[in-house]
């Protein structure tokens, strides 16, 4: 049996289903930043393999920077890369296959380092933060907030920002966690804030009163859910 399949794609972001019908994604800073989790059945994964298992794959050492299909079984691995099947319709069809799935499927955060339970996270109350000139989406956990990554924080600071949030925001960008796409500041890994107003001073790079400022979905907020109050 094949142990596991995965969809490199050229902006680097990729996917891999596994046997047991566990899928992971991992983004780019440019497509879905942030590593994700999800499953399939594992009979949607034995008919995944039938139709990748038409290629023929062959065993490759060869980096290109197209898109590429990897199957893997114990220590063996086979790749296929876009360029060299360019006439074979085959290709496109496992890997369209891939991303239907991706797209059909709800993803939960993953701590790619395995120190979190980011799944758990997710079963909180959804908030999100709208301003200006920053954006974000997360759960309320703990009096704090779990910000997914793919936010967008604000490219410029107030001068009335608190010394320590600006320190704060340069170790962001200085560490990579906050970089910047096109002229976007996106946060690139979920991250997990003990105060909703910490999270919205990094985010919108002014001073804000997050429990205000963060909504639940039905537009109330933060403060109004339990253990938020003012």
């Amino acid at each position: 049996m094949i142990d596991s399949i995965t969809l490199l794609r050229v902006d680097q972001s990729m996917m891999t289903v596994w046997s047991n019908g566990f899928c992971q994604f991992t983004g780019s800073p440019h497509y879905r930043p942030g590593t994700w989790q999800s499953r399939i059945s594992v009979e949607q994964y034995d008919w995944l393999t039938k139709a990748a298992k038409v290629l023929g794959l062959e065993s490759s050492r060869r980096r290109t920077a197209t898109q590429s299909l990897i199957m893997t079984q114990g220590d063996h691995e086979w790749r296929v890369e876009e360029r060299d099947v360019v006439t074979d319709e085959r290709f496109w069809i496992v890997s369209t296959i891939i991303d239907g799935i991706a797209s059909a499927i709800h993803w939960a955060p993953l701590d790619a380092s395995g120190d979190e339970d980011y799944y758990e996270y997710s079963l909180n109350p959804a908030v999100y933060l709208e301003s200006r000139d920053s954006q974000a989406k997360g759960y309320a956990v703990g009096g704090g907030v779990f910000v997914i990554a793919g936010a967008v924080a604000a490219s410029s600071e107030a001068s009335s920002l608190p010394e320590y949030y600006q320190k704060t925001r340069r170790q962001l960008i200085d560490q990579g966690v906050l970089s910047y796409s096109e002229d976007k500041l996106v946060l690139i890994e979920h991250m997990l804030f003990d105060s909703p107003s910490k999270a919205a001073c990094i985010l919108t790079g002014s001073t804000s009163n997050g429990r205000q400022l963060w909504k639940t979905l039905n537009g109330d907020p933060i403060a109004r859910l339990p253990g938020y109050a003012d």
